[in-house]
Order: structure tokens, then sequence, then C-alpha cells
């Protein structure tokens, strides 16, 4: 008799002691917990990727924020500046300002 015909033989109680709570809730019940598991963690991956995505945008909306109170801020004093007479000349002009495609194209 082969290992083949001494399970098929068997199948039955094999079936039976799966389904009638024996090793078969064991087995799914392990199968869930693996498979919960897993699913957690790649949910905890994606939130993590999420919130690094939040705060790089917000990193970039605060930057974006500050840069538009200083040229606001600079053009007040060189508007001062022309008030009180200062010679254009002697201003010195805006710096120029990095643009996000440029520090990528390098």
């Amino acid at each position: 008799m082969s290992a083949l015909d001494s399970l098929l033989a068997h199948l039955p109680e094999y079936l039976a002691w799966l389904t009638t709570g024996g090793g078969g809730i064991i087995i799914w019940n392990a199968y869930r917990k693996w498979r919960d598991g897993r699913a957690q963690e790649q949910k905890e991956a994606e939130q993590a990727k999420l919130k690094e995505k939040m705060y790089g945008r917000l990193f970039w909306e605060i930057e974006a924020r500050n840069r538009r109170r200083m040229q606001e801020y600079a053009s007040e004093l060189r508007a001062l500046l022309f008030a009180h007479s200062v010679p254009p000349d002697e201003i010195p002009p805006y710096p120029d300002l990095e643009k996000v495609q440029e520090i990528y194209d390098e």
C-alpha cells in the first residue's frame, strides 16, 4: 500500500477531524493571525509613508510661506529706502532664489 493509498483510505477521518473543531480550527486561527499580522504590517508601512509624505509637504508649504514673508519684507524695506531718498544703485538687488526644478536637475 502506497502513501497515497493510505492517505485516500483515511481521508474521511482526516476531513472529519479538520472540520469538527480539531486541527481545522487551530490551523484556521493560526492562518488568520498570520494574515492579519501581515496585513497590519503593510497597513503600518503605508501609514508611515503617508505620514512622511505629509510632513514633507508641510515642510515645503512652511518654506514657501516663509519665503513669501521675506520677499514682502524686503519689498517694504526697499520702498522705505526709496522714500528716504536712498539712490537705487546703493540698494542691493534681490537675491536669486532657487527653484525646486533646479534642485532636482542637479
